[in-house]
């Protein structure tokens, strides 16, 4: 824990891929829950003297369902807060691609089409194509986030946590004031998924990412789909 605070003090834009080994990742998944659950207790007195409204929980009685909570939501969201801390031409063009499939879905096809949405994956290889064939725009982005790392590190981490705030059924003006205590532990998961993925990779980011999800989805399973 002492390495992963030293490192959110001072968050550096080189990639040091070190050994993921079973260690590691129980040692990272305690950290997660140890300080999720003390941001947790700023929640709950918050609840004891301003109710928060109900919070949204997924039906999970289905494979399918199940499978987006744990695979497929953790590495889009990798992608979109976490894969460019590392610009690289092909994660500029992976990162675009999602980016697109998430607005498409939000904004034309909420009722979840989702064979509209692999049309899109075949645009991967043109937005390759375009970074991998000119500087610009990747050499502008690459110094940019090369230059403003730490800042960004500190916003992307936040900024996850803060959109959880929509877990709410309803969202007042006053949570929003009050979002770094009520999305506090989004915050510190944020926090610890950068660290991972910089320090251990990509890959191991999403798979710490999907155990998260996979614990909070064991334990709000419906007894049938056990």
């Amino acid at each position: 824990m002492r390495t992963f605070f030293q490192y959110i003090r001072n968050p550096v834009s080189t990639e040091s891929i070190n050994p993921f080994t079973f260690r590691v990742y129980f040692r990272i998944m305690g950290m997660v829950f140890l300080l999720a659950f003390i941001t947790t207790i700023f929640v709950v007195v918050l609840n004891r003297f301003m109710v928060l409204p109900e919070r949204i929980y997924p039906r999970l009685d289905s494979p399918a369902i199940f499978l987006i909570l744990v695979v497929v939501g953790p590495l889009f969201e990798e992608i979109l807060f976490r894969l460019n801390l590392v610009v690289t031409r092909i994660n500029c063009a992976i990162f675009v691609t999602v980016l697109i499939i998430i607005l498409m879905k939000n904004v034309f096809f909420q009722a979840g089409e989702f064979y509209i949405y692999l049309g899109v994956l075949p645009l991967f290889p043109m937005f390759y194509y375009i970074f991998l064939k000119t500087d610009y725009p990747f050499g502008f982005i690459a110094q940019f986030v090369k230059t403003n790392f730490r800042y960004l590190f500190h916003l992307l981490a936040i900024t996850f946590g803060m959109l959880h705030i929509f877990n709410y059924q309803t969202v007042y003006w006053w949570m929003v004031l009050l979002f770094p205590i009520i999305t506090g532990p989004y915050i510190v998961i944020g926090y610890v998924l950068g660290y991972t993925r910089m320090r251990y990779g990509f890959a191991n980011g999403w798979l710490i990412h999907s155990s998260i999800n996979f614990v909070y989805a064991f334990f709000a399973m419906p007894k049938h789909f056990m």
